[in-house]
């Protein structure tokens, strides 16, 4: 299942959860299993799909139990694009592309002395072909004479597992110790294209390289309950966090000159951090009807520095029917490594609607810098909501409002272009693009 809170919670989970956390609960059966096919196509012929997938429930000793799930999908592109008037024929396509996808996920418990040991995987693939623009015949009329589509091939992994450990009550105590590692890797190549600056001798499929993300945290978390009035709990934790970021680069093909058309691949780049955070949480329960929270977060980042991040909620059930309940909070959001690290020339429209090649540069490069580029800042935000639940056993209705308020939002600068800035890419050296842009704390 899906769990959404909706509301700002980095005062639980630190950064990202500025607006809310989306929790995924994998199945946990210990016996049984279930399979499922599907397969279909589009009213017009294309885009045909199909969908495998299933899982098995296996006991393990002393009553553990491990949950396997697999799924396989295939889909074949779909094309809804018009006659080009230019041409009288079609040269782009508009639609779904060809895409294939497989993932694969365990989950694992076993009873293991004073408590029980946990752990859990999930690694998918998927592999797609997106189109890009599509060139006139006069671009490249040596290699592609009736004008070429091009399609950028994307292949992506991804892979997380966790392991821990949490006990029994000691002493009134709950303990969980984990560790979690994950990576995302995604590979590109440029194909049906051609490298201007390589003139008739281009190849038409280029390696533009890979990107990839990796994380791993660590966490230990105490809980216990509070006899104090009529309940509560005591929470608090400690987590480190890893983070890394890197680009392989492309084949020299692909970054040579012009670069690839569409998709100039990878110049290489990297970076990493580390994070440092605790965390207490509380809640209380003067009445039966009752329920107050408050919740106190210290990050500490080495890129950026210190973030404190609280967050306060109550209830109160007015009768066995109907509760109201509110919340007042604040949050953030540390500049992600992408965006700090991020480099890559590609082509995109320009302000007056002209496809040309726009560079994607960090702030700390000097092309960046000269065109005002500012070390990233933290996102912060406060955030309130308020509302009430409705449950008569055979029908529940909930009403919520909330109002999260974020400052210095990073987004993509414009895209700076025109003489002056084409003048300044020259002196730079830089002939791969025309126009630049960057992450700023724009909104």
């Amino acid at each position: 299942r899906i769990e959404v809170l909706r509301d700002g919670a980095a005062a639980q989970y630190g950064s990202d959860a500025i607006a809310g956390v989306v929790n995924l609960v994998l199945r946990d059966d210990a016996e049984g299993g279930f399979a499922f096919a599907q397969a279909g196509v589009t009213g017009d012929g294309d885009g045909a799909n199909a969908l495998l997938g299933g899982w098995w429930g296996l006991r393990l000793p002393n009553d553990g139990r491990l949950t396997v799930s697999g799924e396989a999908r295939t889909q074949e592109p779909t094309n809804r694009a018009k006659v080009d008037r230019r041409l009288g024929r079609v040269t782009y396509q508009f639609g779904d592309p060809e895409m294939h996808i497989a993932s694969l996920a365990l989950n694992a418990s076993l009873p293991l002395g004073h408590g029980e040991a946990y752990g859990f995987a999930t690694l998918s693939r998927k592999d797609s072909t997106n189109p890009a623009g599509f060139r006139l015949p006069t671009f490249a009329p040596a290699v592609f004479p009736n004008g070429f589509l091009r399609k950028i091939i994307q292949d992506i992994t991804d892979f997380g597992a966790a392991v821990g450990w949490r006990s029994e009550p000691l002493a009134g105590w709950l303990i969980d110790a984990g560790y979690a590692f994950g990576f995302n890797e995604a590979a590109f190549a440029v194909t049906e294209t051609v490298n201007a600056s390589l003139g008739a001798a281009s190849p038409t499929r280029f390696d533009a390289g890979s990107v990839r993300y990796e994380q791993g945290v660590l966490d230990l978390t105490a809980s216990r309950p509070l006899t104090l009035f009529a309940g509560g709990n005591l929470a608090f934790g400690l987590q480190h966090r890893h983070e890394s970021y890197e680009s392989a680069r492309g084949e020299p093909n692909a970054t040579f000159g012009a670069g690839a058309d569409g998709f100039a691949g990878f110049t290489g780049f990297s970076g990493e951090r580390d994070a440092r955070a605790a965390f207490v949480d509380l809640e209380v329960e003067p009445t039966e009807r009752v329920l107050l929270t408050a919740a106190l977060r210290f990050d500490d980042y080495d890129d950026f520095g210190e973030a404190t991040t609280w967050r306060t909620s109550a209830r109160f059930a007015v009768t066995d029917s109907l509760a109201v309940r509110g919340s007042l909070g604040t949050g953030f959001r540390a500049p992600s490594l992408q965006q700090q690290q991020f480099r890559l020339a590609s082509g995109a429209l320009s302000g007056a609607g002209v496809l040309t090649n726009v560079g994607t540069l960090p702030v700390s490069d000097p092309v960046a810098r000269l065109l005002g580029a500012q070390p990233l800042r933290p996102e912060d935000s406060r955030n309130a909501g308020f509302g009430a639940v409705f449950n008569t056993g055979a029908f529940t209705l909930t009403a919520d409002w909330f109002r999260i308020e974020i400052d210095d939002r990073i987004v993509l600068s414009e895209q700076f272009g025109g003489a002056a800035v084409r003048a300044l890419l020259t002196t730079a050296g830089v002939t791969k693009f025309q126009e630049v842009r960057f992450f700023t704390n724009a909104v």
